[in-house]
């Protein structure tokens, strides 16, 4: 009867250590999204600024590249590869218009 309740709270105890690591390994995840995100959303901004400023160079080119490389495994990022791939679509040479 000892050893079964021994056996019974080990196994308890291993399940609950699980359910720690695993919420742990969740938020360090969550964490490093987000700072991604952050990272995206600031290198669309700059790029796009370029853009319309008619200040667009390779350096932009190479963060976009960089970008859809860093959120490429995120599936939570796909927003953000998307809107960098069709943002590198974008001729170095797009001015804007004068009315």
């Amino acid at each position: 009867m000892a050893v079964a309740l021994l056996v019974g709270l080990m196994l308890a105890g291993a399940g609950l250590r699980y359910q720690a690591v695993t919420r742990d390994w969740e938020r360090k995840k969550a964490g490093r999204v987000a700072l991604l995100r952050l990272d995206g959303e600031r290198t669309l901004i700059k790029v796009r600024d370029h853009l319309l400023d008619g200040q667009y160079t390779g350096e932009d080119d190479a963060a976009l590249r960089e970008l859809r490389a860093s959120v490429g495994p995120e599936s939570q990022l796909a927003y953000l590869r998307d809107r960098a791939r069709n943002s590198s679509s974008v001729p170095a040479t797009f001015a804007p218009t004068e009315n």
